[in-house]
């Protein structure tokens, strides 16, 4: 079966380049990739044909299916192909593929036989969605083997495809999230030469193993490996790591995926949303700890795979999911000296390397000698050379030698006595009818870390895992259990403590995530779920109760300008506060929380976990004017998410409700009410009618934010919707002197956004491009995305107002990048409203007619209905195009823009070739 640069099937003296039909083709050629392997007869069916009903599409490989073993299967024969009601199996070396045969080659490191077996692209000709995403892969494969010694006769892939195309310029800017390591990965090279080979070749992979066998760590570094450019493009331009420990639904997996992709949930639901904010982009997932939500969240990976053709997902768990296609890697504890092996062999070996270097890191004097070495091996031996394991053990040489730590572990495996504790080490037996054995192989190793804190650290650690991300030293401080103790520690003495787990390697010191003088600590997620099961289900409760306590006094603290930055990194924390509430039955915690974060919301998205607690708080509130203060945070959120017309019902609803002396309810309401509208297109008799009731209500309520908020907003309504630009401009400058007095450097920047959009209005675009600077310098400073996004589109227009285009086009350019790296389609649409004026004015009028083809029907679905501004741009982008290609290759441009992928938009965005159609 030959599937590289050619369709070829021969069988003795038989030979077909084709079959009856093109269906057939395709269905051997995927049955050859996963030869040995039950196909689901639903899923050939929808990737042969993605169009057709279930019942037709089962009806249509019924019939290919009768086609193929026409071919194949000679008279009398045994079937050689395998199936049955619900799936297709073509025996593991049934045919001789040299698709497979390639990957095998390239696997095994056989470069020149992969050279040899690579004709030339897999199946060419064919345009399934599969087959391209296939032929990409294999193509990489091929790209990434290594250069022939000597000149080499050239193949038949470079006859039949030309020339490699030159190095793309116009690939998504890489949008990385994966954990950092301060230490090397030790004795694992294979295993992460195999999975680097295995994620790049397979759409799915779980690396399978108990815990402490580092099966994290290995996939992370491999993914970071596969990242990492060696010269060539990266294979990935998003990779992320998503921790499932706290996990154990298919909604929180969800819901996990959503915080770490920072992604709000879009009204088609949180699947949907991964799938749009992911779509064509080249993805790598990282999904941790898998195995407690294997039931379930094998469907949402499933659903994720077919959406997105060109999504990798890697995963480790301590079960296989069970799907088509899944590639199970075994992960292996490290090699173990031989007893009474030599010094120079067991400093070789990887499970003692990993022992010292890790005794070195946490006393740096210690070296390993013949005096210790039996202790050593001995040691790593009784550990099963399990990395962690390890790792915790040498992170105790300060206060004992190996030898005291290989007797402390034969000890426990000969004591009778049921309360050794720290002694009870790897040879407690697993519990009869417990069927959580997930902590069963680490347990014994974390225990006896756990053991040899005192009880202040044991308390301190425990109470520290209510935190879902980092925490500083005061919101531990916070969670603590005052009556656990005879008094709360001061901040020095909790200080040292911390500083103690640290030296214990159970706490980590994390990266600086922004400008705070106080350093963010994190727990690794097996000590964390070790110490989380030492509470008790009241002293749990207890500190999801303190946590909630803490996210509303955090929120309550914050300065005038609220601290994206800081928000961004609390974010985890504050909205596992808010879901606690919710499933403590407490949910008036929830809108307490939302309630005090509202002025940095003002700015920063609320996610898709704390909308929905935030929404079952909101239900839940008995007090009207209460429940009022909720919807106005939530129905703006859900704006923000596309949820337009639930937001604005919301909305009406709770201003109906809200009672006419809760005057600040109210209010906050019907300034809302204006922003929903106005940002919808409402404009006329309606717009300004809301206007009038919503400065009305203001002025009553007389709150200094709300009335500096009113004028902005008002300003606004008048200058971009009525045209009134000197009235907008006064309420703008007496906006942003309110907000200079209050303090809020955000809602200043916000103000002086507004103002120089409207001395570009005014043709003022000079002063536009001065007022601009500062903003823009600022917004980078303060993580404020929602300002700088727009400010960069806005100072693009300006420019090519001016008649800057290359100017204005680069600057476009930058917006659409910072954007789509944030994963924000807003944003990144928003400067293509410029970018496609500049491409036109550059000479490229159907690279700019293409785009104006996409944004008409992108906007429109997302956003609303087209601004004139916008309207005016894309007919003047239109008439170049017209002068310069004719109206059939105008129209033919836009056409083709209309069907465009929001990623397929980017790249036309940031395509900066050579001037031309």
């Amino acid at each position: 079966m030959r599937l590289l640069g050619r369709f070829e099937l021969t069988s003795g003296q038989q030979r077909h380049t084709k079959l009856a039909t093109r269906a057939a083709m395709a269905l051997l050629a995927r049955l050859c990739l996963g030869a040995g392997k039950p196909h689901p007869r639903e899923e050939l069916a929808a990737l042969l044909w993605p169009d057709a009903k279930d019942e037709a599409g089962r009806q249509r490989l019924r019939q290919t299916l009768s086609t193929l073993r026409q071919v194949l299967e000679a008279p009398g024969a045994p079937p050689l192909l395998q199936a049955d009601r619900l799936y297709i199996t073509l025996p593991a070396g049934a045919l001789e593929c040299d698709a497979t045969a390639f990957e095998a080659a390239c696997r095994r490191g056989q470069h020149e036989r992969a050279h040899a077996l690579y004709g030339g692209d897999f199946m060419p000709g064919f345009a399934d969605e599969w087959i391209v995403d296939e032929r990409l892969r294999l193509e990489g494969l091929y790209d990434r083997l290594p250069l022939p010694a000597t000149p080499a006769v050239p193949t038949a892939r470079a006859a039949a495809s030309g020339p490699p195309p030159p190095e793309t310029q116009d690939a998504p800017q890489h949008t990385v999230r994966l954990p950092s390591y301060l230490t090397t990965l030790i004795g694992a090279d294979k295993q992460a030469a195999d999975l680097r080979s295995l994620m790049l070749q397979h759409r799915l992979v779980t690396l399978l193993g108990p815990g402490g066998t580092g099966k994290t760590r290995l996939a992370v570094e491999a993914a970071r490996d596969v990242h990492a450019d060696d010269g060539n493009a990266p294979r990935f331009d998003t990779v992320a790591f998503v921790a499932l420990a706290a996990c154990h639904t298919a909604g929180q997996m969800l819901d996990q995926l959503l915080l770490t992709l920072q992604l709000s949930t879009s009204a088609g639901g949180a699947l949907q949303t991964l799938v749009h904010a992911l779509e064509g982009r080249r993805a790598l997932l990282i999904l941790d700890n898998f195995e407690q939500v294997v039931d379930e969240g094998a469907e949402v990976v499933s659903g994720l795979l077919l959406g997105l053709p060109s999504l990798h997902v890697v995963v480790t768990s301590r079960r296989p999911l069970a799907l088509p296609g899944e590639q199970v890697l075994q992960a292996a504890a490290l090699p173990l000296p031989a007893p009474g092996s030599s010094l120079a062999d067991a400093a070789a070996n990887p499970a003692v390397a990993l022992f010292t270097a890790r005794a070195q890191a946490a006393r740096d004097d210690y070296a390993l000698m013949p005096a210790d070495l039996d202790a050593v091996i001995e040691l790593v031996r009784a550990l099963d050379g399990m990395p962690l394991a390890i790792e915790l053990a040498a992170a105790r040489i300060r206060s004992l030698s190996p030898a005291e730590m290989a007797s402390t572990l034969a000890a426990a495996r000969t004591s009778a006595d049921a309360d050794v504790g720290a002694l009870d080490l790897l040879a407690r037996p697993p519990v009869r009818g417990r069927q959580d054995t997930r902590h069963h192989s680490m347990h014994e190793t974390i225990d006896w870390s756990w053991q040899l804190l005192t009880p202040e650290l044991r308390a301190l650690l425990a109470a520290c895992t209510v935190f879902a991300g980092g925490f500083d030293a005061a919101a531990a401080l916070a969670v603590l259990d005052t009556t656990a103790t005879p008094r709360r520690p001061s901040a020095m003495r909790l200080a040292l403590q911390l500083d103690e787990l640290l030296s214990h390697s159970l706490l980590r010191v994390l990266p600086a995530a922004h400008d705070s003088a106080s350093r963010h600590f994190g727990l690794y997620e097996p000590i964390r779920e070790f110490a989380a099961r030492t509470l008790s289900g009241d002293e749990a409760a207890a500190l999801r109760r303190r946590l909630r306590l803490w996210a509303v006094a955090w929120g309550q603290a914050m300065p005038a300008t609220p601290p994206l930055a800081a928000l961004h990194v609390e974010m985890p924390n504050l909205l596992a506060a808010m879901s606690s509430a919710v499933s403590d039955s407490e949910p008036q915690a929830a809108l307490d929380i939302a309630l005090a974060l509202r002025p940095a919301l003002e700015f920063a998205a609320l996610p898709g976990a704390g909308q929905q607690a935030l929404a079952i708080a909101v239900q839940a509130c008995p007090d009207a004017a209460r429940r009022g203060l909720g919807v106005a945070v939530l129905a703006l959120a859900r704006f923000r998410s596309g949820s337009r017309n639930e937001a604005r019902e919301m909305l009406d609803h709770a201003l109906a409700e809200a009672p006419a002396d809760a005057v600040e309810t109210r209010a906050r309401l019907f300034v809302a009410i204006v922003v929903l509208a106005f940002n919808v297109g409402v404009r006329g008799a309606e717009l300004d009618a809301a206007l009038q009731r919503a400065q009305a209500a203001v002025q009553v309520c007389g709150d200094p934010l709300l009335l500096a908020r009113m004028d902005g907003v008002a300003a606004d309504v008048v200058g971009l919707g009525q045209g009134d630009l000197a009235r907008a401009d006064a309420l703008h400058h007496r906006s942003l002197s309110a907000w200079a007095a209050l303090g809020n450097e955000l809602a200043v920047l916000r103000s002086r956004y507004s103002l120089a959009q409207l001395a570009g209005m005014n043709e003022r675009n000079d002063e536009a491009l001065v007022q601009l600077v500062p903003v823009v310098e600022a917004a980078h400073r303060l993580q404020a995305w929602s300002i700088l996004a727009p400010s960069l589109a806005l100072r693009a227009d300006a420019q090519s107002n001016l008649g800057q285009w290359s100017l204005a086009v680069a600057t476009a350019r930058d917006g659409v990048r910072m954007a789509w790296q944030a994963l924000d389609s807003w944003n990144t649409v928003l400067p293509m409203w410029t970018l496609h004026r500049g491409q036109a004015h550059e000479g490229r009028t159907l690279q700019a007619q293409r785009l104006c083809g996409f944004l008409s029907v992108f906007w429109i679905g997302r956003f609303g209905p087209l601004m004139p501004p916008m309207v005016a741009g894309m007919t003047r982008t239109r008439r170049l195009s017209l002068v310069r290609d004719g109206r059939a290759a105008c129209a033919q441009a836009f056409e083709h823009g209309r069907s465009l992928t929001l990623a397929q938009a980017v790249a036309l965005a940031l395509d900066d070739g050579p001037v031309g159609g």
